[in-house]
């Protein structure tokens, strides 16, 4: 019997036990998910228990002291000293003086300390989330280019050498100056020291904003304001994005976003979007994706031939890199001249006294047909641009009130190069 009243004892203590750690283990955990449900919660929680210690407090003092003349006096007393520790001076006697202690220490630890943190930690939260770059964007006749890939910097410096040229395309979609808006898969510091180790002192006079997000949806799409900017860019992606293929891929599907979400205005608004694509085999298949203003770059063929021209002509990829880049010497113009209209090619070449013709670009519905060193017949028509070579945009002008010749000038006869011995090629890789 003995035996049987002490086990009792014991399993109603034990379960006594277990269910006090229960319901202690049940408070904490409600406790702990109203804090995590955000700062205004914790704020909630902070306020309740300094109004908690201020009403302990003062109650406490105005039960064993005589020194106030309600309750309620004596909780505005708790709370001043709660709130502000240089009324602790101003208590008399021992036991105000130990609750006026004891209120003020708490107050350090709930009403400032408490505050504090939650304070730094939303500021901390805001300044993480400003930065990681996900808050959206408004902004009109932008630059956006849409993945950070081993191109996305050298893209962005030629835009940013290539300044003039930029301002008349904006002055033709209705932009000012220039803006770049790059979507990056993740935004981080070293993306920005990239882009400042590039540009230098050109990164403080031109605009540029990063953004996380993904270009294939379309909730990201919307944070960098895709459907007002003035021209998108797609780069490719040598080793990133699943090589090749995965990155031919993610350029089609995001078309396919461009355009299925789209505002729907008229044609000549909608951006202009160039895109590179590796496969050349599926430059149809990215036109017919976006049904407007596109042009699309086979990176790889491009690549392949470069290499094969700079092999038969040595020295050939200095022309390119004076031709296409910004630093020096000339580059590449292609300007319309409707007042030409009529005259043949080959009596334009008096008119371009700092320029040099190489052809026209004529178009062809959705796209252009290059005539380049066209027989000195060709007539020029009104739509046509002509390309020329000259060391700025100025130079690239005919001249005014410019009369050709009764008779068009013929090119003079070339000699035929000599024939190269025949070479053996090796290609590694």
């Amino acid at each position: 019997m003995v035996r049987c009243s002490i086990r009792a004892v014991f399993s109603g203590l034990l379960q006594r036990v277990m269910l006090q750690r229960r319901m202690r283990d049940r408070l904490k955990f409600i406790l702990e998910r109203w804090i995590q449900r955000g700062a205004l919660q914790q704020l909630l929680l902070t306020s309740g228990l300094v109004v908690l210690v201020a009403v302990l407090g003062g109650l406490l003092a105005w039960a064993l002291t005589d020194a106030f003349a309600g309750p309620a006096e004596a909780l505005w007393w708790a709370f001043l000293r709660l709130t502000d520790p240089g009324y602790l001076g101003d208590d008399e006697g021992l036991v105000l003086r130990t609750i006026s202690t004891v209120v003020t220490v708490l107050g350090y630890v709930l009403f400032m300390g408490s505050l504090i943190a939650i304070l730094t930690q939303v500021l901390n939260r805001t300044m993480r989330r400003l930065e990681s770059g996900l808050t959206p964007i408004s902004m009109d006749s932008h630059f956006l280019i849409l993945g950070w890939t081993n191109r996305t910097a050298a893209i962005v410096r030629e835009l940013v050498l290539s300044e003039g040229r930029v301002r008349r395309f904006l002055l033709h979609r209705g932009g000012k100056r220039l803006r770049i808006v790059i979507l990056a898969e993740e935004v981080s510091a070293d993306l920005r020291q990239e882009l400042r180790d590039l540009l230098g002192r050109s990164l403080k006079r031109t605009q540029i904003i990063l953004r996380s997000g993904s270009s294939m949806r379309i909730e990201h799409l919307r944070r960098v304001d895709f459907t007002r900017a003035a021209a998108i860019i797609l780069p490719g992606a040598d080793y990133a994005m699943g090589g090749a293929q995965g990155a031919d891929a993610r350029i089609i599907k995001t078309l396919l976003s461009i355009s299925k979400y789209g505002p729907v205005r008229e044609q000549d608004a909608y951006p202009v979007v160039i895109a590179e694509i590796f496969d050349a085999d599926k430059i149809p298949i990215a036109e017919q994706a976006y049904q407007r203003p596109i042009n699309v770059l086979a990176g790889d063929a491009f690549i392949s031939r470069l290499i094969a021209q700079n092999v038969r002509h040595p020295g050939l990829s200095f022309v390119y890199a004076e031709l296409l880049s910004h630093i020096h010497g000339n580059e590449v113009y292609v300007r319309a001249w409707p007042a030409l209209a009529g005259m043949p090619f080959g009596s334009l070449a008096g008119a371009f006294p700092r320029a040099v013709l190489l052809g026209v670009v004529r178009p062809q519905g959705r796209h252009f047909h290059p005539l380049l060193n066209p027989p000195a017949d060709l007539t020029v028509e009104a739509e046509d641009r002509l390309v020329m070579i000259a060391r700025s945009y100025e130079e690239a002008a005919p001249m005014p009130h410019f009369r050709p010749d009764a008779s068009p000038a013929q090119p003079e006869a070339v000699q035929e190069a000599a024939t190269l011995a025949r070479r053996r090629i090796l290609v590694l890789g």
